[in-house]
């Protein structure tokens, strides 16, 4: 299903069939905000919405879907929707 019945910007040229879609919303920090994250389950390419905090448990949620990460998406700029951003999505250096 699609939220709001359109498919993820980052989404929309590598997964068009909302039927292999993966939603998530993990609930982060003390103010109990949804970090959601959303991916391709054909392309394990994905998107975080809102990684406010507890960086660990949203790269666990990542790790544990099988995603990487294309982008992340803040709906505004409050600290609880945006003080995991960094954090919580680095990626990994790659080797060479």
């Amino acid at each position: 299903m699609r939220p709001h019945g359109r498919t993820p910007f980052a989404l929309t040229k590598s997964c068009k069939n909302e039927e292999i879609m993966i939603f998530e919303t993990l609930v982060v920090g003390p103010l109990g905000v949804n970090c959601f994250i959303l991916g391709c389950e054909e392309t394990k390419e994905g998107v975080v919405v809102d990684p406010g905090a507890e960086p660990e448990k949203v790269k666990a949620a990542i790790t544990r879907l099988g995603l990487r990460i294309t982008c992340v998406i803040n709906t505004h700029g409050h600290f609880d929707h945006v003080g995991g951003t960094g954090r919580s999505l680095k990626r990994p250096a790659r080797s060479s």
